[in-house]
């Protein structure tokens, strides 16, 4: 029944056909040297590898090999175990893919906002200085640029915290002295 619905071989034509029919030519390097493992008396782990279907398909399988051996511990079968896991390779992938395309977009995001930061940021301190130089800076205008500068400072915080959660996520953490002091410092002043 499992080699019919993995993979479309009868019943009848499962038990007449040799096994090295489903694997793949790239494989069979692989099969022959597990076949010697195996008679050289190593037990063996189960592992993914690669079976063709009568379709032609290329499957993915979880492979469990047992040598069957009898009284003497001469081998007389080798029994295989195997479960198609491709599908659950292609989501693997695709779950891969998709957070690489994730961390790319926050790259992209973090990147953009950091530059237009860097832009407002010198445009309200050329502002500033021109209004400090020619004294036309009244005290709740300078404080609304004030304000407007230590906003730009939060929210540039903000996006280097992203960045550290996507490092440690990706758990790529740069080593770096903190002063505690500062830092105490700065979470007490917030």
């Amino acid at each position: 029944h499992a080699a019919d619905e993995i993979y479309g071989y009868s019943n009848k034509e499962a038990l007449a056909m040799n096994i090295m029919s489903i694997v793949p030519d790239s494989e069979k390097p692989n099969y022959d040297a597990m076949i010697g493992r195996l008679r050289m008396g190593e037990p063996l782990k189960s592992f993914e590898t690669k079976r063709k279907a009568k379709d032609g398909r290329v499957l993915d399988v979880w492979l469990t090999v047992t040598a069957l051996k009898n009284e003497d511990g001469k081998i007389t079968a080798i029994a295989n175990t195997e479960r198609d896991i491709t599908q659950r390779k292609k989501l693997e992938e695709e779950l891969t893919s998709s957070k690489e395309q994730a961390e790319l977009y926050l790259d992209l995001m973090c990147h953009d906002i950091s530059n237009m930061h860097q832009i407002i940021r010198g445009q309200l301190e050329m502002a500033k200085d021109i209004l400090d130089t020619d004294c036309k800076l009244e005290a709740d205008d300078k404080k609304l640029i004030d304000t407007s500068l230590q906003t730009l400072e939060r929210s540039s915080k903000l996006i280097d915290n992203v960045r550290k959660l996507q490092n440690l996520g990706s758990c790529v953490i740069p080593k770096e002295v903190i002063d505690l002091d500062e830092l105490l410092a700065s979470v007490i002043k917030e």
